[in-house]
């Protein structure tokens, strides 16, 4: 298991690369759980530079929410509380914007994976039907009951979660 500093540095690269993807946007967030101190990083929410996010930037919060180092976690951060807590699979959680995502959520047709790249959703994609941010503990537990043992959910008219093992994978998603 990686060190919180390596921890810290992996999620402000990944970040940043997503940021100048155009897939993090206004809004987005991504974190790293740490199951043995059942706490995780996650990065900072709105108002932030997500292009020039520094290790330091990225926020220490435990299952409940609450930061642990004095800054605030993003508003949904019950989206990755829910998902960490119960799935031992959910080490690395991104809630993205990207505008396809968005289209997708808002189709009322199943996602079906064509391509090599997208066989780690051979399961499928979940829809989370609510347009509303997951900005409560109930909302995100409706959240990961919707999103079962998938590795994403479209979230309607809002963007898409994605669940991964660790960072790197979850760049790669």
């Amino acid at each position: 298991m990686a060190s919180e500093t390596e921890l810290r540095e992996q999620l402000a690269t990944c970040a940043r690369i997503m940021a100048m993807q155009g897939l993090l946007g206004l809004h987005g967030h991504i974190s790293a759980y740490q199951p043995e101190a059942q706490r995780m990083l996650i990065s900072p929410g709105s108002g932030s530079d997500k292009a020039n996010l520094r290790a330091e930037d990225m926020v220490l919060a435990g299952l409940d929410g609450q930061g642990l180092d004095g800054k605030r976690p993003p508003l949904e951060w019950p989206i990755h509380t829910a998902l960490h807590a119960t799935r031992a699979d959910a080490l690395a959680i991104a809630h993205l914007h990207p505008p396809y995502a968005t289209l997708f959520s808002i189709s009322r047709r199943e996602y079906r994976p064509i391509t090599m790249h997208s066989g780690l959703f051979g399961k499928g994609i979940a829809t989370y039907r609510e347009a509303h941010l997951i900005t409560s503990v109930e909302r995100g537990e409706k959240l990961r009951q919707a999103i079962g043992d998938k590795r994403a959910a479209f979230q309607r008219a809002h963007g898409i979660t994605v669940v991964a093992r660790n960072i790197p994978e979850l760049l790669h998603i």
